[in-house]
């Protein structure tokens, strides 16, 4: 599977739990998945490095970025499909994920 084959997967399913490109944090959130795809320790420092890698690929700085991303994974649990979301993470969610757990259930 070539990499643009897999942000394409990858932003399929972030459209279905509820985000569009009407969100700035879309794009920041499937570029997310996919770092943490190639690089999983990524998630460890997601402040430190994920946050400013996103920010590279798609434009803003770190804390636009997170900004965007916790607003992407607070639509994903107030409007998204929770069934998927549930399914995704795979137990139950009790409370809105982090943008940095959304991210490692993808």
């Amino acid at each position: 599977m070539t990499r643009e084959e897999r942000l394409a997967i990858i932003e399929t399913v972030v459209r279905r739990l509820g985000l569009n490109g009407t969100y700035q944090g879309m794009m920041g959130m499937v570029h997310g998945v996919d770092l943490a795809y190639d690089q999983p320790r990524i998630l460890s420092a997601v402040t430190k490095e994920l946050y400013p890698e996103i920010a590279r690929r798609v434009g803003g700085t770190g804390k636009t970025v997170e900004r965007n991303l916790r607003t992407a994974a607070t639509a994903c649990w107030k409007i998204g499909d929770r069934d998927f979301l549930d399914e995704i993470a795979g137990f139950p969610l009790q409370e809105p994920p982090t943008s940095g757990e959304l991210i490692d259930y993808l």
